[in-house]
């Protein structure tokens, strides 16, 4: 399953992947929870037992590229685009903790999971990078993940609507995190125009954060389609006090209505359904599209769709 965490900047989407993590950890999935915000918070907020390398490190990005590119000849790993998609030659990312990718830049955590950090700007890049260029090496390892049956992956994803301007949007199930305030409900509205607009609108579902009063849950509860509101959580003080003395958060630091709403996102999750065909295919229909704009003849080269394996077929 690949699970994304959604909304405007200062939701709470860090927060709740950290916590949605923990919960299906406790479940007995294996779980990998993978950090592209540009200011990357996750793994302060999980108990992980090691330090690992930065994905977005020069070092780390020629790593991962050459090895998902693995013996896929049509793919070289100076020539990665956010879009590339894997073949049957191709490196796969596998969350067994043997696997290379995981075993080298992945946090461990709890029983089963890692976390993995993209990392933010550097200062050699003050004034001319791009988190976007950055991030496509995260975009690189979702989609040639390999999931087995109790295998979750969370992306805690870029703020706002700005996945659509990714491949990040390609996921199993969005989870769309909303304070009750008029902003997030005007970037949900956008949200869910673009969702439609890429035909992924079905895969959408809310979750009601950092709500203390009544009249806030009210509000959420009249601006998103109960269909899709699978509860509010608020922010208890144990929770408050762990992070300002630096401390993990747990789901032991959640009221009973709050942990009940995360047994209602497991149940969202245990029914949501995990299609890698759907997932790969629409990977390629964006790889065909970003091939042809100029750019990508000016830094790379023409003729890039050729890195298209057309018979290879994930979980068909």
């Amino acid at each position: 399953m690949r699970i994304g965490f959604f909304g405007k900047g200062g939701s709470g989407k860090t927060t709740l992947s950290a916590l949605t993590a923990l919960f299906l950890d406790e479940k007995d999935y294996r779980t990998a929870v993978l950090d592209v915000d540009v200011n990357s918070q996750t793994a302060n907020l999980l108990p992980v037992k090691a330090q690992k390398p930065e994905l977005s490190n020069k070092q780390s990005v020629e790593d991962i590229w050459r090895y998902l590119a693995g013996d896929n000849l049509r793919v070289k790993s100076d020539e990665f685009l956010n879009t590339t998609p894997p073949g049957y030659a191709s490196g796969q990312w596998r969350l067994a903790p043997d696997n290379y990718l995981t075993r080298r830049y992945g946090r461990p955590f709890g029983k089963f999971s890692h976390s993995f950090t993209l990392g933010s700007y550097k200062s050699e890049g003050i004034g001319t990078a791009c988190h976007h260029s950055t991030q496509s090496v995260a975009e690189n390892m979702i989609s040639h993940s390999f999931l087995d049956t109790k295998d979750c992956l969370i992306t805690d994803s870029v703020a706002g609507n700005d996945a659509f301007g990714t491949t990040l949007f390609l996921h199993d199930l969005l989870v769309f995190v909303i304070k009750p305030e008029r902003e997030g409900v005007d970037v949900f509205t956008r949200f869910m125009s673009l969702a439609a607009a890429a035909g992924i609108e079905d895969r959408v579902v809310v979750l009601g954060n950092q709500t203390q009063f009544s009249i806030q849950r009210d509000f959420i509860k009249n601006a998103i389609d109960p269909s899709r509101l699978i509860g509010c959580l608020s922010l208890s003080e144990s929770m408050v006090a762990a992070r300002l003395a630096d401390q993990p958060v747990s789901l032991e630091q959640l009221d009973e209505q709050s942990k009940e709403t995360f047994y209602k996102l497991g149940k969202h999750i245990e029914k949501a359904q995990h299609d890698p065909c759907y997932l790969h295919t629409r990977l390629v229909e964006l790889h065909r599209q970003v091939t042809r704009e100029s750019w990508v003849a000016g830094s790379y080269r023409t003729g890039m769709e050729d890195q298209i394996d057309e018979e290879y077929i994930p979980g068909c």
